[in-house]
């Protein structure tokens, strides 16, 4: 997992010395994961987060003020096959702008994901694939076109005191996932089909009684143009994750 980081990071470091028209920002990402049990075999998440931009700059010429990037709201429903193995499918709402400098855009997302985690050492490896169905509105001809995407996330966890993590310890937590884009719009050209790229590394801890809370960097990158000009966002990204299960009524048996 180090090693995929480091590779991530370096193709970044790379690819933008030799592009011009690159953009970057730095800000921080909030966000809530909030989960709960619905039966034996199913429970629900709602994730939430907004990406704001901290920082005023002028890049060639143009300003691009200090100012929220991204509002995400995605609840799913989660179909537990095994400890190991689960299913999920959403509806996501998404309000955001591509580059601070155009107007906010809305979009409407409907996907189906499978996820697979298996044991190393005293850690934990998470595969998640999911693939998207994205309903972006054309404020020009106020049409909302189908456009699919495939992701791939590859997730790593440990607890950084002993085997298993125990309210008051920390954990180590970081993923890489890379976006690809399948499908664009009629009439329109595909900027690339490795769009997308997601490097994160933080420190969690386990609370006694409100979950966990974890920070950490977050380099996003994604191909803005079809001459491979870039958008990265050097965010930190500060999350509380927490779960809820509905209390269980229990039967009385009358003596």
């Amino acid at each position: 997992m180090k090693r995929l980081l480091l590779v991530s990071f370096l193709f970044l470091t790379s690819y933008e010395s030799v592009t011009a028209q690159n953009l970057e920002f730095f800000g921080i990402i909030p966000s809530l994961s909030q989960t709960g049990r619905i039966s034996k075999r199913f429970n629900y998440n709602f994730f939430a987060s907004e990406t704001i931009d901290l920082t005023n700059r002028v890049i060639d010429g143009v300003s691009y003020p200090a100012k929220p990037l991204q509002l995400y709201v995605q609840p799913s429903v989660i179909y537990v096959h095994s400890a190991n193995l689960n299913f999920a499918v959403s509806v996501t709402y998404n309000y955001q702008r591509s580059n601070p400098d155009i107007p906010y855009f809305r979009e409407w997302r409907s996907w189906q994901q499978i996820i697979y985690s298996h044991k190393l050492t005293n850690g934990r490896v998470t595969h998640r694939l999911r693939f998207e169905q994205r309903f972006i509105k054309n404020v020009k001809t106020g049409n909302s076109p189908m456009t699919t995407r495939l992701r791939y996330q590859l997730g790593f966890s440990k607890p950084l005191q002993g085997i298993q993590l125990d309210p008051g310890e920390f954990y180590f937590n970081c993923y890489d996932e890379a976006y690809f884009t399948l499908t664009v719009p009629p009439g329109t050209v595909r900027n690339a089909l490795y769009s997308e790229n997601w490097a994160y590394a933080g420190i969690g801890y386990q609370t006694k009684k409100i979950g966990r809370v974890e920070v950490g960097p977050l380099l996003q990158f994604n191909v803005r143009d079809v001459e491979q000009d870039l958008r990265n966002l050097y965010l930190l990204q500060v999350t509380w994750i927490t779960n809820f299960n509905l209390p269980v009524k229990k039967k009385i048996i009358n003596q």
